[in-house]
């Protein structure tokens, strides 16, 4: 194994036992997807991210949490988005 390949092996399991951490102290299914969402953004390096229900018809995404890399996890927006058929 490379120095790199070390390197990010570490850091892939800092961030995993971070996650860890977070769902341990999680008390309310909102603070699951917090922690989710904050670490997951991070690791992805990703300038946002959501997380979401499929409706029981199958025609909607309904947003339970979403994250901005310049804002807070919460339920802004929370909107069904409508699904494109193919």
């Amino acid at each position: 194994m490379t120095t790199a390949e070390s390197s990010a092996a570490a850091d892939r399991a800092r961030r995993l036992q971070r996650v860890a951490e977070l769902l341990a102290e999680a008390v309310t299914p909102q603070e699951v997807l917090d922690a989710i969402l904050t670490e997951g953004v991070q690791a992805a390096e990703a300038r946002a991210g959501a997380i979401g229900v499929l409706s029981e018809d199958g025609a909607t995404v309904e947003l339970l949490a979403q994250r901005r890399r310049a804002g807070d996890v919460g339920e802004q927006d929370r909107h069904p988005l409508p699904l494109l058929a193919g």
